[in-house]
């Protein structure tokens, strides 16, 4: 069967495009993280109901989409309205969350009695299980395409992606993979190869083919990825001189996005209208206070509010 392209997060976006960035903040003095929607085109939206984390976004017509959790609970929120996935007797968390034909999924993972994280997924809230929680195993990203679920994540036979629930290994357990994304039935995972001390190579496989982005005595990963005609596109981050900088790569080419001042900083997302790229990222400035920004067209917004550490994760336009 045809896949048919699948766009995660809505990446390509009708003119004029609004911003939308989901993470998590602090206030600089302490205190507990808080999910934050923010947005270029109004005020941030803040979680309320206990300390907790936004993780992913997704944009369905009018409707805005995030998941992450709130204490020990697994959830997600749509415009701004919360729904539990689990309750809370066991560590849980969302990692991705995919709107199709008004159907909601939500990857993730929960913590069972024997202490052992298990990999799952909801579908509109009814859970499906993917490990048999007798080893760790975790979730990292999805994307649903056709009629097909795949799931990136990990377990105890090493780096891999589950479709429609069945795991194919993409490597050991020196990969980590943090996306997936699928083009006309080619799957493309991407993160990092940890290759000796001190060194991870950025890479992304295509239907299991390695293609690495950074050189093999380097360090750096990839956050994200999506793929428009065949042409990968992919943000990440790059050891570069003493610290990390953020950088997106396309077809393999890489550019830095981050002030070359800061102490270091990681894209987490990367989004597409027409040509131009939309890229957040984090940045961990002179003053030791990590800020959420995105770039455009040569140009950085920053999200965070003056007073609050900051870290984003996902980023969609609308």
């Amino acid at each position: 069967m045809t896949l048919l392209s699948c766009s995660k997060k809505d990446r390509v976006a009708a003119t004029p495009p609004e911003v939308y960035v989901a993470g998590s903040e602090r206030p600089v003095a302490g205190g507990d993280y808080n999910a934050v929607l923010w947005r270029s085109a109004g005020p941030a939206q803040k979680a309320s109901g206990g300390e907790s984390f936004g993780v992913d976004v997704f944009i369905s017509g009018n409707d805005i989409y995030t998941c992450g959790g709130i204490g020990d609970k697994a959830v997600y929120w749509k415009n701004g309205q919360v729904t539990e996935l689990t309750n809370g007797n066991f560590y849980a968390t969302a990692t991705a969350i995919f709107v199709k034909d008004n159907i909601v999924y939500v990857a993730g993972y929960e913590r069972n009695s024997n202490g052992f994280y298990v990999a799952k997924y909801w579908r509109n809230g009814t859970e499906v299980v993917l490990s048999d929680g007798s080893t760790h195993a975790q979730t990292s990203d999805m994307i649903v395409a056709g009629n097909d679920i795949y799931i990136t994540g990990k377990d105890a036979a090493g780096a891999l992606y589950w479709k429609n629930g069945t795991p194919v290994v993409i490597g050991s357990f020196n990969i980590n993979l943090t996306k997936i994304f699928v083009e006309n039935n080619d799957v493309y995972v991407a993160g990092g190869e940890y290759t000796g001390a001190g060194t991870v190579i950025a890479a992304y496989w295509k239907n299991g083919n390695e293609v690495k982005l950074t050189a093999d005595n380097g360090y750096g990963s990839i956050m994200d990825m999506f793929v428009q005609n065949g042409v990968v596109y992919a943000a990440g981050y790059e050891k570069i001189g003493s610290w990390n900088v953020a950088r997106y790569w396309k077809n393999g080419e890489g550019v830095t996005i981050s002030d070359p001042s800061a102490r270091g900083s990681y894209a987490f997302g990367i989004a597409l209208r027409g040509k131009e790229l939309f890229v957040g990222f984090n940045e961990d400035t002179p003053d030791y206070i990590p800020r959420t920004r995105y770039w455009h067209n040569g140009q950085v917004t920053t999200l965070s509010e003056t007073g609050y550490r900051t870290e984003g994760s996902a980023i969609a336009l609308k």
